[in-house]
């Protein structure tokens, strides 16, 4: 216990180290947030330290080891002391009247390290361990052992790492700082992840509440404590179905009507499945790996999908990407308060690309480097964050004059609609007359391709004329789409040289295999609906006033929604019915209380 003790406290040396000498950059990042950044200090300073390690490696100024790994520990702690310099006086003055809440979350990133480190002590062991431990170890020992980066490939010999292998440089940027043995950081790594996810999603929680009128001590803590609890530690209803089918409560046809396969009584649809131990007793399962199930809920006859939640990934222990990338979503998602809050309103005649703007798209353009699904989906957000945001901005102060800038923007953002297009044609084509994408032909893809390329160069240009025009909602809808383009291209470019040398098996959108059932929907994501649900029937009492008010959105958003739903209902697709429903209400109850929100105009 000793030896886990003090590998754990040389590891929390080195992520502090790293984390903090990123505080001033912090600081200038989360200016609308009431803690100023505080909780993503640590993501955000292994963040800046991974890309420099990895950059100047691969272009052979810095050696891939120990000395290079501290010779990037006082670049960073150099330049983040240059970037605060200006303010200085001002961040320690506001750091000491905030102390315990830094105290605070020191405590939390420690309870997580410290206790998830000594769980995983009393099973160490990558090759009992199941998962995929073998090959996250072969990636880290493959960034170690590379004389230079890119990393090699540890199974193709002569290729490099094609997978988004950012998490393991930074593994291998603190093995280097910490002289911890490889085998035993591997194990460090999900309860660091645990430790600064935890951290992460209290900072949510507590910012959320903080940013709300009124609001005391006691209801941002509990806020912050609540969230950090929902986000990495809450799993499914699952957990509930099995201690209910242990002890037998309910009747069997509920069982058989879910169809969770291993809790089923007469059989579920899948024969490999063997339900067994209904009304057994005791308290506990006794399966192997009884836990595995939750991950596996969401499945069409015997075929499933993996529908992990955070807390089941910790569990299993896999130091895999989208695991590694969970601190890192939720700075991004930090950052999207930031700017929903007002901390980013645009200064200045260029802001998109001064320094501190610039850090947007480093931040999230390292999500694909991380875990590549998560860009597009954190992307969508901090766009939407900035739209919203741009509804409370006045008219006057949108820029989107036709400059070299704009005009380059708007010719990528056009090829951008048109790939997408392309891709789209060929699901539709696929989904509408059953021929896979490499038999269709071309004219006919084309054709749907420049149909829809079409449709959006109209609408553009419509928008473009009544932004001239000087129409409030059409400059800040052209304003967020070009800071959509910007963040989108700059995300890439950031990263290019990991983009240009990745290969995916995955390409593009397409038609999934296994339709999700309603009852498993709910089974997996019922506690946050419950919760989502609560919420929008709190806030609905403004919906009926607010669509009499002109220019609302609210009944736009209905009709929508109603003819999505009944389009649903005729297809029997009640998973997609109640989404739709769920969406819509929200939308509804945001555009009746927008921009009347609490707490955004004081940030």
């Amino acid at each position: 216990m000793s030896s886990v003790l003090f590998a754990t406290a040389k590891w929390w040396l080195a992520v502090s180290l790293v984390g903090w000498a990123a505080a001033p950059v912090a600081w200038r990042l989360f200016p609308g947030l009431p803690d100023r950044g505080l909780a993503f200090v640590r993501p955000l300073g292994l963040l800046v330290a991974g890309y420099v390690f990895w950059l100047l490696g691969m272009a052979g100024m810095v050696p891939n080891s120990t000395a290079g790994a501290w010779f990037v520990v006082l670049v960073v702690v150099f330049a983040a002391a240059w970037v605060g310099q200006p303010r200085r006086a001002e961040a320690l003055g506001w750091l000491r009247r905030h102390r315990a809440l830094a105290l605070g979350y020191e405590a939390v990133f420690l309870a997580g390290l410290f206790g998830w480190a000594v769980y995983r002590s009393y099973n160490p062991n990558i090759e009992t361990s199941g998962g995929e431990k073998y090959m996250e170890m072969a990636f880290i020992s493959g960034v170690l052992d590379s004389p230079q980066l890119p990393p090699l490939d540890p199974w193709m010999s002569g290729h490099t790492i094609s997978y988004y292998y950012f998490g393991y440089v930074i593994a291998a940027f603190l093995i280097h700082l910490t002289g911890i043995l490889r085998f035993e950081a591997f194990n460090l790594l999900v309860p660091m992840s645990l430790g600064l996810a935890l951290c992460g999603a209290f900072g949510l929680g507590y910012n959320l509440v903080a940013l709300s009128r009124g609001a005391t001590r006691a209801a941002r803590l509990f806020g912050g404590g609540f969230t950090a609890f929902l986000l990495p530690l809450a799993g499914s209803l699952e957990g509930a179905l099995e201690l209910g089918y242990l002890r037998g409560w309910g009747p069997a046809a509920w069982y058989d009507w879910l169809d969770v396969m291993n809790l089923t009584v007469a059989g579920g649809t899948c024969p490999d499945e063997a339900a067994s131990g209904f009304g057994a007793g005791g308290w506990v399962p006794t399966r192997f790996i009884w836990w595995w199930r939750a991950s596996r809920v969401i499945h069409d006859g015997c075929g499933y999908v993996i529908n992990e939640f955070p807390f089941f990934s910790f569990m299993l222990a896999d130091a895999h990407p989208h695991v590694l990338a969970l601190p890192f979503a939720l700075a991004v998602l930090g950052l999207a308060l930031a700017v929903l809050a007002g901390g980013w309103d645009p200064d200045g005649d260029r802001p998109l690309w001064s320094p501190r703007w610039l850090a947007l798209p480093f931040v999230v353009g390292a999500l694909g480097f991380l875990n590549t699904w998560d860009l597009p989906t954190y992307g969508f957000v901090l766009v939407a964050a900035y739209g919203l945001r741009a509804l409370r901005r006045p008219a006057e102060a949108v820029d989107v004059a036709r400059t070299p800038e704009n005009t380059a923007l708007a010719v990528l953002g056009g090829l951008g609609v048109a790939a997408v297009a392309w891709r789209a044609a060929a699901v539709f084509l696929e989904a509408a007359r059953q021929v896979p994408p490499d038999q269709q032909p071309l004219a006919a893809r084309a054709l749907l391709a420049g149909a829809v390329t079409l449709a959006a160069a109209v609408a553009a240009h419509g928008v473009w004329r009544q932004a001239a025009a000087g129409h409030g909602t059409a400059l800040r809808v052209l304003d967020t789409a070009r800071f959509a383009v910007w963040l989108a291209a700059l995300s890439i470019l950031f990263y290019l040289p990991f983009h240009l040398g990745f290969q995916s098996q995955v390409s593009g959108i397409g038609l999934v295999d296994v339709r999700t059932r309603l009852p498993h929907w709910l089974v997996h994501f019922g506690l946050l609906f419950f919760l989502g649900a609560t919420a929008i029937a709190a806030l609905a009492p403004d919906v009926r006033a607010a669509a009499r008010r002109p220019g609302s959105g609210v009944r736009p958003i209905a009709v929508a929604a109603v003819a999505a739903m009944a389009g649903a209902a005729y297809l029997a697709a009640w998973t997609a019915f109640v989404l739709v429903a769920a969406i819509a209400a929200a939308l509804v109850v945001l555009a009746a209380r927008w921009p009347g929100a609490d707490g955004l105009d004081d940030a």
